[in-house]
């Protein structure tokens, strides 16, 4: 992990066939997430988020009144924002929201799921849970 005034970057490399990473950071934090592989739920985390996937399933807390603008998008999935009045499926799904909140939410995942869920008010610390594989 580097970590550069107020900027963590976490990287990892190497062939894995499971592996389970929870990371903790302050409710307050932005978000730039690249993946290639993996479940992440991403929970409690308020602030703007820029995050792409190629494969696997992503779920996203949000609070619908703390964004401005939402773009999801999914190329090959099911593309499900409750949260938002919002539920999609097939190739190429895709939405713009706009709302009175003061962040952005970027989300795009070339296979799998994505889904914006009902989440609640930040506590001290939000996670990002990371799922590669199954796990015993």
């Amino acid at each position: 992990m580097d970590v550069l005034g107020s900027v963590a970057t976490i990287r990892t490399e190497g062939p894995t066939k499971r592996a389970r990473i929870v990371i903790e950071i302050p409710a307050r934090s932005d978000l730039y997430l690249r993946m290639r592989a993996g479940d992440v739920r991403i929970a409690g985390i308020e602030g703007n988020k820029d995050i792409h996937m190629t494969a696997g399933d992503l779920r996203i807390d949000v609070l619908p009144e703390s964004y401005s603008h939402v773009h999801a998008s999914v190329t090959f999935g099911d593309l499900r924002a409750h949260a938002l009045g919002i539920s999609k499926d097939g190739i190429g799904s895709s939405f713009e929201w706009s709302g009175a909140g003061k962040y952005i939410l970027h989300a795009s995942l070339f296979a799998g799921d994505l889904t914006l869920s009902q989440g609640r008010l930040p506590l001290a610390n939000g996670t990002i849970d990371y799922v590669l594989g199954p796990l015993r």
